[in-house]
């Protein structure tokens, strides 16, 4: 219970925040609306298969209670499957966990970091966070704009970031285009962060031939292709160097002992783990396209588990959607993002098959025309 002394009311002296924190608002899920029961708003994979986990889950020891959790095993099982040195692995608390070290291990006032815009919001937000400048190159449609990012770099620069396929637009940069930023980054001095999080469902994936690079570090993550987002496993690969910086930057135990059993249980089982999955969403990523074209919407080709939409009204496809137990994530008020609706892809027949059925009710009506 509370003293008399504790609940004495006096006059107090508001705190006063980090300059660094100024315009930079707490991240909060997406409410959603009852009845809502399909979610297509966070590009998870809404239908993943558990059971193995399950059977992961009852063979997890009761030290994975009782001790502090060690990932060193999990970062050498990836290693051995990456075919690099585990000195060039760290196992984080998602690939948020993996953006928040590199920032702060790099970046601080004074220094800048250059990136592309619309992109994964975490990334500006934790350069601002460390105290430095962001540079934002607009990237809506066609190729990336490598050049324009590049002349960004020439004032007190820090890092660069990208992600591939980018998040929300699906857009990928491309194999030459990675080749030129690790390239720059090692010539300059620079981090380069590489954002792979959609790999698996993309043409290419450029992690192989970016792990080798000075200089460079990608970021993977098990919440995507893998279908583990609620257990928040990323995995960071790269520069030894940099890698070592991440650790010491971080905290010291970022992921649970359960977290790390589950994790490995799964990769154990290789790409085959995840082969069904990425082959459903790459076939109903061009059904989805291309329904939602038939009806006018506007859609960026897109390499990733969802595709990006444009709307003359999309609160209104959205609330048509939600009417139909379907969450989708809606951007307003966001720059360049503000027609736009993301939907994810489902995996399994019945819920794809939903997903069509609810865009031809919403649209139906001649929302685009």
């Amino acid at each position: 219970m509370p003293t008399e002394h504790a609940m004495t009311t006096e006059q107090s002296v508001p705190i006063t925040p980090a300059s660094r924190m100024r315009g930079v608002r707490a991240y909060r899920p997406p409410s959603h609306a009852p009845g809502v029961d399909l979610f297509l708003d966070a590009n998870e994979v809404p239908d993943a298969p558990v059971g193995d986990l399950r059977e992961a889950f009852s063979r997890v020891p009761d030290d994975a209670v009782r001790r502090y959790p060690d990932a060193l095993g999990l970062e050498r099982l990836i290693a051995e499957r990456a075919g690099i040195d585990p000195g060039a692995v760290l196992v984080t608390g998602g690939a948020d966990d993996g953006i928040d070290r590199l920032m702060r291990a790099v970046l601080e006032p004074g220094r800048r970091l250059a990136a592309f815009t619309p992109s994964f919001e975490m990334i500006p937000r934790g350069a601002k966070l460390a105290g430095a400048e962001v540079d934002l190159t607009p990237w809506v449609e066609g190729l990336a704009p490598v050049d324009a990012l590049l002349c960004e770099m020439n004032d007190a620069p820090g890092a660069i970031a990208a992600v591939s396929p980018n998040n929300p637009t699906g857009l990928t940069l491309t194999m030459a285009d990675w080749d030129r930023l690790s390239s720059a980054a090692a010539s300059r001095g620079v981090l380069l962060i590489a954002d792979l999080a959609y790999a698996e469902f993309a043409d290419e994936d450029p992690a192989p031939m970016l792990v080798s690079r000075p200089n460079t570090v990608v970021l993977k993550t098990l919440s995507k292709a893998w279908g583990m987002a609620g257990l928040r496993v990323g995995i960071m690969l790269g520069d030894p160097g940099v890698i070592e910086l991440a650790r010491a930057a971080g905290n010291p135990y970022a992921c649970s002992a359960l977290s790390i059993a589950l994790a490995e249980a799964r990769v154990r089982r290789g790409e085959g783990a995840i082969e069904q999955t990425v082959a459903s969403v790459r076939a109903f990523r061009g059904v989805l396209v291309e329904r939602l074209r038939s009806f006018g919407a506007r859609v960026t080709p897109s390499q990733a588990n969802f595709v990006l939409a444009r709307f003359d009204d999309p609160a209104r496809v959205q609330r048509e959607l939600e009417r139909r137990g379907i969450a989708v994530r809606a951007f307003p008020g966001r720059e360049h993002l503000a027609d736009a609706l993301r939907i994810t892809c489902p995996t399994t027949p019945h819920n794809q098959q939903r997903l069509l059925d609810a865009i031809d009710g919403a649209l139906a009506t001649g929302v685009q025309r």
